[in-house]
């Protein structure tokens, strides 16, 4: 990962606020919010971008102590976590049973010929007349 694609900052909030950081690569898919790591919450949350974005600032040069912080938990939280709307792309597409009709012609024919077949075959073990076991 390249260190520019975290940023480390702090989101000033009143009694919520905490580091942050965030991670460039991760999209919600919806340009009005963003994915923010939330230290306090040890979670990546999904915030609107209108009212996060005003409220955040880099970290300070005497905060370096909590870009190790940030760094460890958010490893610790990124291996579980996937981004909305993934979910739908990691399920394999339904497969449908093919009709009857979708089956090639010749098929349904080989299966009937093959079907009249084993019949015949089990008919000429039982026919036999006179036949005693000793």
């Amino acid at each position: 990962m390249k260190e520019n694609e975290l940023w480390y900052g702090y989101l000033e909030a009143g009694p919520k606020s905490t580091a942050v950081l965030l991670d460039r690569q991760l999209e919600t898919g919806n340009p009005s919010t963003m994915y923010l790591f939330n230290l306090s919450k040890c979670e990546i949350l999904e915030y609107s971008r209108e009212v996060a974005e005003p409220k955040l600032r880099a970290l300070a040069s005497g905060e370096g102590v909590l870009v190790e912080r940030l760094t460890a938990a958010y490893g610790r939280a990124r291996a579980e976590f996937q981004p909305r709307g993934t979910w739908a792309a990691s399920v394999p597409e339904r497969r449908r049973r093919p009709s009857r009709e979708s089956v090639p012609l010749v098929l349904v024919e080989e299966d009937a010929e093959l079907n009249e077949r084993e019949e015949s075959e089990d008919d000429l073990g039982n026919d036999v007349e006179g036949y005693e076991d000793t």
